[in-house]
Formats: C-alpha cells, structure tokens, sequence
C-alpha cells in the first residue's frame, strides 16, 4: 500500500491511497468535506474480512463528486457468490450514472440474480432509472417462487427521494 491521506475539520484528502489487506485492494484519490471529488475502485476476493462466515467477491470503482446531500455519482459494480449475515446472492451487476442536480440524463441498472433470506428467495430482481432527475423512469422486474411482477414508474428525484406515480404493475 502507500498513499497519503490527511483529515482537517470537516475534510479528507486522500493522494494515491493504495491499501491491501489479504486479497482486497482499495484506492481512494481527491477529498470529502461538505463537497466530494473522489475516486474509489474496491476488489475483494473474500468478503470474509467483514465478518467470519461471509464470502464472496466485489469489484466496484467509480467517482463520487458535488454536495454530499446530493452528488453526481459514476460507478460499476459486480459480486458474485456473496454471503453475509444470512443473505446471499449468486450474482449481481450494476452500473450507475447519476446526477440530481442536472437536466443530464441519468440511468441506474442494477441486476441481482438468485438472492435469498431465510427460507425467501427471488430469481432475478432488475431495477432501472433513466431520464434526468426532473423526470425519471424507474422500473422493476421480479421473478421468485410463484411469482412475476413487473411495474412501471414515473416522476422526479429531489433530495434522494423519488416522488411520482406508478404507471403499471
């Protein structure tokens, strides 16, 4: 690892930070305080380190920038073979280009395949949002034991929260 990281107040500054622990590597470049401007990329081979028990892998990478109420975020993320704290998921990929702020179109997809609690499980959930946060569609997929749904929303992101009307369920 290497890498320089200073905290000052209400803000972190991170230049290269590199750390390795077993088979996950994180880095961190720019800084946070009541604004962002940061770069991440996470690779964990074993999620044991969370907590004994746990497994998996996680990649994830990708730049959080703007207020912290409300930032512009970038990322991808996939997993597979995941288990922690009596959840597993065989595998998930998403991808998120997001900006509340703006007129910019934005888009979320997230898939998950073969997710499971207790004794529940679903098959495949797909979640999905585009068009800019004045005028979003979302939309759902589902498919579990006995079960298929699929639904149709739309309307606006403020603040973080969605507020609109379903269109079809």
């Amino acid at each position: 690892g290497g890498g320089k990281f200073t905290h000052a107040g209400d803000a972190w500054t991170f230049q290269q930070v590199r750390v390795g622990l077993g088979r996950t590597r994180l880095a961190l470049d720019g800084r946070i305080d009541r604004t962002a401007d940061l770069r991440f990329a996470v690779t964990a081979e074993d999620l044991s380190l969370l907590s004994a028990g746990s497994r998996g892998h996680l990649q994830a990478d990708g730049t959080v920038r703007g207020p912290l109420d409300a930032p512009d975020i970038v990322a991808t993320a996939r997993g597979a073979d995941i288990l922690y704290d009596g959840v597993s998921l065989s595998r998930f990929d998403a991808k998120v280009d997001f900006d509340p702020s703006s007129h910019r179109r934005s888009s979320i997809a997230a898939h998950l395949r073969e997710l499971r609690f207790r004794r529940r499980s679903v098959h495949s959930l797909d979640i999905t949002v585009d068009g800019p946060a004045s005028a979003v569609t979302a939309r759902l997929a589902a498919q579990a034991p006995g079960l298929h749904l699929s639904a149709t929303a739309g309307g606006s992101i403020s603040r973080g929260i969605f507020g609109g009307n379903l269109h079809s369920l």
